[in-house]
């Protein structure tokens, strides 16, 4: 039964993935006037196109507990490795000019680009935060078993860019009312969360939230939820950098997803 159970998943996730590569291309076409529907999907394609599982997991023995020392985790900022366990406490160090931010906002691809495009931003890591296991792997997290999220580790140096700068960014880059995920992707690992090093990180996400739900720009109530950072895992190393490095895939998925077309519809080019 058990063997029979794993192979119609595989089966499951193996057409899914031949529907993506199939309408992809189509919802791409469709960006310049894509309008979203309540739950971020492409009215105008009748799409959704979700982030695609069947990627091969890779999986590596070297793990750090998450309670290194901050000399360590820095070596690493700048290029990630796959189940390097940082914790986020002791790579912020703002009196040496490097603090880092944890932002969840669906698929993870989607949000490296945003956040490496602006000065003062050093590096963007890709991974998994929020979880109940060490070392969680992509397969794992897809399939919700581990409650980690999506997430973005992002480095930069609070001499040259503000934290709120980087939350402004964050809340142009999700919907922020969506609670069941992010566009056509949908689950746990899809929701949307900030998590906050410190006091100060907490609070600055507590009046941004704050405030965009006052703006009366939304008609539903703000989903995002502001927790305490905790150990992030850098997720594998073909998904690091995936806009640069699969830029076709990355933007035939960004905008099949509803992703885009929403971000346009809702902050045009704010």
């Amino acid at each position: 039964m058990t063997n029979n159970i794993y192979s119609t998943k595989i089966r499951t996730r193996l057409l899914q993935g031949l529907l993506f590569l199939i309408i992809a291309p189509v919802a791409c076409s469709h960006s310049a006037s894509a309008k979203p529907d309540s739950n971020g999907n492409d009215t105008t394609t009748g799409l959704p196109t979700s982030h695609p599982s069947s990627q091969p997991s890779h999986q590596t023995n070297s793990v750090k507990t998450g309670n290194e020392p901050a000399s360590l985790v820095a070596s690493h900022w700048d290029n990630a490795e796959f189940n390097q366990g940082i914790n986020p406490s002791l790579s912020h160090r703002p009196n040496q000019n490097q603090a880092v931010a944890i932002f969840a906002g669906g698929c993870f691809w989607c949000m490296e680009a945003p956040f490496e495009k602006l000065p003062g931003v050093t590096s963007v890591i890709s991974g998994y935060t929020g979880g109940q296991i060490e070392a969680p792997t992509y397969s794992m997290v897809s399939r919700s078993e581990t409650k980690h999220l999506e997430a973005v580790l992002v480095f930069y140096q609070p001499q040259q860019i503000s934290y709120d700068r980087l939350l402004y960014t964050y809340w142009r880059s999700i919907n922020p009312t969506q609670t069941d995920g992010q566009f056509a992707d949908r689950g746990l690992q899809y929701t949307t969360a900030i998590f906050t090093v410190d006091a100060l990180q907490e609070k600055a996400a507590q009046q941004s939230k704050q405030q965009l739900s006052s703006s009366g720009k939304f008609s539903t109530p703000i989903a995002v939820k502001i927790e305490p950072a905790q150990v992030f895992w850098p997720a594998e190393d073909y998904h690091q950098n995936y806009y640069k490095t699969n830029e076709s895939h990355y933007l035939r998925y960004k905008y099949g997803s509803g992703r885009a077309g929403y971000l346009k519809h809702t902050w045009g080019d704010d």
